[in-house]
């Protein structure tokens, strides 16, 4: 089950701008390795791709750890 909860807790302003540098770092790949990849007749979107792939990892784990409680971790450290 979501917990939409801690969606309204949060800041929205925090999240556009993460959503904006997680655009421009899109434009940055790409604007570094296209013409290149396609020089060499490769895939211009390899890096693209690979960043792509990445964040949804990054994205997975912020979902799971967004839900741990720290409280938790505190007491089993403590065993």
């Amino acid at each position: 089950m979501i917990n939409f909860r801690r969606l309204k807790l949060s800041d929205p302003w925090i999240w556009a701008s993460v959503g904006g540098l997680l655009l421009m770092g899109f434009i940055a790949i790409l604007s570094a390795t296209y013409r290149m990849q396609i020089r060499i007749d490769a895939d211009p979107f390899i890096f693209v791709k690979r960043h792509f792939f990445s964040l949804m990892i990054a994205l997975a784990g912020l979902g799971v750890f967004s839900y741990l409680d720290y409280k938790n971790l505190k007491k089993a450290s403590a065993a």
